[in-house]
């Protein structure tokens, strides 16, 4: 996730964490990486896990000596000072542990790299992201596994796009583990909402597919791995009027086309019952009543929202974008034509046709005619898939660029083309 890392990562926005190096383990470093691991169980037994490592005092000294020995055993040096460390290890079928797999199934069964034993000494923030960072960029098929009870863990491996993909079975003492996958893909989606459903553009190293689902939940099943995902659906629920959400700097943006940028609902009104106590849920909340748009979109807003409180591992991953901002951007100009006419659709073909030669007006009618949508839902959601392309080449940023949280750990914000001179 580069562009979200960038923009939102505390460590990053507070200028921290310039690591120097990462090296071998050596056998001079063993005091310390030993220390480094008591303060690892420390920590777990403090934030909810002392079952991972605790009872056992794992990881014990002789496995430590082995991976130094057998070079898989790697430190993290900041100021000429150890404060990270992890066993590092690739190639065909490189864990026995993970050949079997139960709740699921791995993504790819290629070769990989498997990460085990992370640590820090807690001095520097950004210390395990940087190692699993490295990691990645050795062997861009990366597996690792956690216990059940290491948040902390889930949290920054659903951060950094692993996927959990079933549970295994250490050998020490056959205790299950969360297994975590992430797989180097160039695939990137772009989501617009439909009539019944949602229309997905998929855009592969150039090749684009359309397609429609009824439900989120059945567009990640078909699509589990991504480098990008974004949708035109609002991410992030103020719980206060003081919270900022990224509408008005783009209606700002979008000029005498900001009518496009539907007010956002809070929370308790999304998921209040009947149109009644939700325009009162709002009107209590953020001290004004509902539009006839924001009712409409409603049970879509609800979905997104559930789904990611279901499925943790996209929060922060699944992002918002907005597309006639991101067409704005792209063309240089706000575009005032109206895209459910003709001549305003024909513009924004010309637009994507820049980074999609064989997008055309005909093409997307014909889409549309198959998958029983309007050709706008379309054009949309290719645009969304060009722009989440252009944030996996870190051509994009979010709006505003230090977003706040809403009371789900959700960022409110837009990912959109870095920007150029806007003309309205």
């Amino acid at each position: 996730m580069k562009t979200a890392i960038r923009q939102i990562s505390a460590t990053q926005a507070k200028g921290e964490f310039s690591p120097v190096e990462i090296r071998k383990s050596a056998e001079a470093d063993l005091d310390r990486i030993m220390e480094i691991y008591a303060r690892a169980r420390r920590f777990m037994a403090e934030h909810g896990n002392p079952n991972q490592w605790g009872p056992t005092n794992w990881p014990p000294e002789a496995l430590i000596r082995q991976d130094i020995d057998q070079g898989n055993g790697y430190v993290c040096i900041d100021e000429g000072r150890i404060v990270g460390t992890f066993f590092f290890l690739w190639g065909k079928d490189v864990e026995p542990t993970y050949g079997v797999i139960t709740d699921g199934k791995w993504l790819d069964d290629s070769p990989y790299g498997v990460i085990h034993r992370i640590a820090s000494d807690g001095t520097r923030k950004g210390v395990g992201e940087f190692c699993l960072n490295w990691a990645f960029g050795q062997c861009p098929h990366l597996r690792i596994d956690t216990h059940e009870d290491n948040i902390v863990m889930q949290n920054l491996l659903g951060k950094l796009g692993f996927v959990h993909c079933g549970t295994i079975f250490v050998h020490e003492d056959r205790s299950p583990r969360l297994a975590y996958e992430k797989v180097k893909t160039d695939v990137c989606i772009g989501v617009d909402g439909c009539k019944d459903g949602w229309i997905a553009a998929i855009l592969d190293r150039g090749s684009l597919r359309i397609e429609r689902f009824t439900t989120i939940r059945e567009i990640i099943r078909n699509h589990p791995v991504f480098g990008f995902f974004l949708i035109d659906m609002a991410i992030g629920l103020r719980s206060s009027p003081e919270q900022l959400r990224p509408d008005d700097l783009a209606r700002k943006e979008l000029g005498r086309r900001s009518s496009t940028v539907f007010p956002i609902p809070s929370r308790e009104a999304v998921y209040a019952a009947g149109e009644t106590a939700q325009k009162e849920a709002n009107l209590r909340v953020l001290g004004k009543s509902l539009s006839r748009q924001t009712i409409n979109i409603l049970p879509k807003l609800r979905e997104l929202d559930e789904f990611l409180d279901v499925n943790p591992r996209f929060k922060n991953r699944i992002l918002e974008s907005h597309p006639e901002l991101d067409f704005a951007r792209l063309s240089g100009a706000v575009l005032m034509s109206r895209k459910k006419e003709r001549s305003g659709l024909e513009e924004r073909i010309a637009v994507l046709k820049r980074f999609l030669p064989a997008c055309s007006f005909d093409a997307i009618a014909e889409k549309a005619k198959e998958l029983k949508c309007n050709t706008d839902d379309i054009a949309d959601s290719v645009c969304l898939a060009v722009t989440a392309s252009l944030a996996a080449h870190d051509q994009c940023e979010t709006i505003p660029p230090l977003p706040e949280q809403d009371e789900k750990g959700l960022y409110m914000m837009l990912t959109v083309p870095k920007k150029k001179p806007v003309r309205t």
